[in-house]
């Protein structure tokens, strides 16, 4: 089973109609939406939503599943409409970090990804920035192991194209121009659901 975590409407709109989910009853803010391999939960924006949406989801659905978060994020260079996938996460609040684990061959380009509490304006390190994957992912953790627990995230702004540009319309096409990616992503992390369920044969990298 796979729970994906989505901060906001426009991105979670296009992948409604590729996973066939239908909305279900959750309690606010959240939003539910199930198939028949899929959840996906509208969380609202920032690392705590994203904390809170993951525990939501565990509580509610105890069995084990693979954990992806998905959606817009920043970047120092990348062109806008680049998806990248995390495989370095730091929160900017703290300094601590963690590291995804691949089993699989990446369907796109990797990169760090910095968790911001604001839009960032100056994209200070040649890196992603977005509001929602540390919580995400230390919050994850705690119930999958890290080749299970993923960002995929696709650039919406840069230094040349800030972020006060940014529309619903323009979020729901960045979404869609990647679903085919999308939907590969998953079937790679689907794959590891046959795998032993150790969450601790990899190391938590924290720092």
């Amino acid at each position: 089973m796979l729970n994906l975590i989505v901060a906001l409407p426009a991105e979670a709109r296009p992948l409604l109609s590729l996973f066939n989910l239908h909305q279900q009853q959750a309690p606010e803010p959240f939003r539910l939406y199930v198939g028949e391999r899929t959840r996906l939960l509208l969380s609202g924006v920032g690392k705590k939503a994203a904390i809170a949406a993951v525990e939501y989801l565990q509580i509610t659905f105890p069995e084990t599943a693979t954990w992806l978060n998905l959606g817009i994020a920043g970047h120092a260079h990348l062109p806008v409409g680049t998806p990248l996938l995390a495989n370095r996460i730091t929160d900017a609040e703290t300094g601590q970090t963690w590291e995804p684990s691949f089993f699989f061959d990446p369907p796109c380009t990797t990169s760090e990804l910095i968790t911001v509490d604001q839009p960032e304006d100056r994209y200070p390190e040649p890196c992603a920035y977005d509001m929602e994957a540390s919580g995400f992912f230390q919050a994850a953790r705690n119930y999958a192991p890290a080749d299970r627990v993923h960002c995929l995230k696709v650039v919406s702004d840069t230094p040349e194209t800030p972020h006060r540009h940014i529309s619903g319309k323009m979020i729901g096409e960045l979404i869609t121009d990647h679903l085919n990616l999308t939907d590969e992503l998953i079937i790679r992390l689907d794959c590891l659901t046959t795998l032993p369920a150790d969450i601790d044969r990899d190391d938590r990298k924290t720092r």
